[in-house]
């Protein structure tokens, strides 16, 4: 595992990366707290293990996966670009869409985690005052209707 983000390690011919040890990642995860976005370089939190890696076996299936996707892309590029005439505005639109798509997953999957959090976590004042319409002012649409 190295320190390279995302963008770095998926184009071809990319530099190797400085390499990751678990006195790095517990370093790096003692600042995360403190630390936002890129600046966090994907740590979270401490390893739960201290135990060295000398060995790794691959995840065969999540690697085999990758790869037939990649292959699919790659197909599906070369009949956009070369044998079927699309304007690149749509193909441009259509891997927007791929993105929004992954964000909405993304989106329902933090929802899920919002909606199954347990009694006295603060979701229950949230509710408590959404309910209230901030301290008893009723809010209506033009309709009449309340929200």
């Amino acid at each position: 595992m190295c320190k390279l983000c995302h963008p770095e390690w998926q184009a071809h011919g990319y530099a190797c990366g400085e390499l990751w040890n678990l006195d790095g990642l517990g370093a790096q995860a003692e600042l995360a707290g403190k630390l936002e976005g890129k600046e966090r370089m994907g740590v979270q939190e401490t390893p739960y293990f201290d135990i060295p890696v000398h060995r790794y076996i691959r995840p065969v299936l999540h690697t085999l996966i990758g790869v037939g996707n990649a292959i699919l892309d790659y197909l599906i590029d070369i009949v956009e670009s070369e044998i079927q005439a699309i304007p690149a505005k749509e193909i441009r639109l259509r891997r927007e869409i791929r993105e929004i798509k992954a964000e909405i997953k993304d989106l329902r999957a933090e929802k899920d985690e919002w909606e199954s959090l347990t009694v006295g976590s603060g979701k229950d004042q949230l509710k408590q005052a959404k309910k209230g319409n901030g301290g008893g002012k009723e809010k209506t649409g033009k309709d009449g209707g309340r929200w």
